[in-house]
């Protein structure tokens, strides 16, 4: 089909991601999280190999338009219909090497090692890496990520370069204090809900080339602030679940 091409598997055997990991040896030491909300790693990519894989996803995937009655507003790589989060990503044109490296680096044995070491047991990947892009007045929504509970952890790839102080788009982190279900159009396939968290939760400005792992439970969720500037964050995120 025009246009469309299929996702490289994760993790898959052809692609070799270590190459482009910026000295993998200063993250073999990384405590585990425990109790922590999250562990944010700087620089996690070369620097070069980062830049091209943001300028290739902004300009090569196509975009889907999600809004959540408001709640939750952004761009998503558009998938094939029928799976919003594990169809194959359509492209304007052919996947390029560095694309298809960077979404092979959420599914390969180095990730799963330092996922399993930050989580302190294996892990698996549950749900394939999708591409975000937020602009100006987008946001997401207080949310915690368990439709499984077997999921223990979001990892997200921060590609969006030059945020300024007031920028906004601050991914936000802390316990819950409430959930109030929503009135819920059908046409949205869950419920929705406004969180509020207790005092004391963390704001997290993106941060390019940055991996931010999120622990997951029913006591803790996570969102991202309004985005007020007219720059783009471009993010991939992934969940990652308990290896049984």
């Amino acid at each position: 089909m025009s246009g469309r091409t299929v996702e490289p598997a994760p993790g898959s055997s052809r692609v070799d991601t270590s190459a482009f990991i910026h000295n993998p040896e200063r993250l073999l030491t990384e405590d585990p999280l425990g109790f922590s909300w999250f562990r944010r790693i700087d620089r996690v990519l070369t620097d070069a190999f980062a830049r091209t894989l943001a300028q290739e996803l902004e300009a090569r995937l196509m975009w889907e338009r999600i809004d959540y009655c408001g709640l939750t507003q952004l761009w998503r790589g558009a998938r094939e219909v029928g799976d919003a989060y594990c169809g194959d990503l359509c492209w304007r044109d052919s996947v390029s090497p560095t694309v298809e490296t960077g979404f092979a680096l959420f599914g390969s044995t180095w990730l799963l090692g330092l996922l399993g070491r930050l989580a302190g047991r294996r892990v698996q990947l549950m749900r394939p890496a999708s591409a975000y892009l937020m602009k100006r007045g987008d946001r997401i929504c207080l949310h915690d990520d368990m439709s499984d509970d077997a999921q223990c952890l979001s990892v997200v790839l921060g590609l969006t370069s030059g945020w300024e102080p007031g920028d906004g788009g601050e991914t936000i982190v802390g316990e819950v204090e409430s959930v109030q279900d929503l009135p819920t159009p059908p046409e949205i396939p869950f419920q929705l809900r406004r969180w509020t968290l207790k005092d004391g939760f963390v704001v997290l400005p993106p941060a390019f080339n940055s991996l931010t792992v999120i622990r997951l439970s029913n006591t803790l969720a996570h969102g991202v602030n309004p985005l007020i500037s007219q720059k783009v964050r471009l993010s991939l995120v992934a969940l990652y679940g308990w290896d049984k």
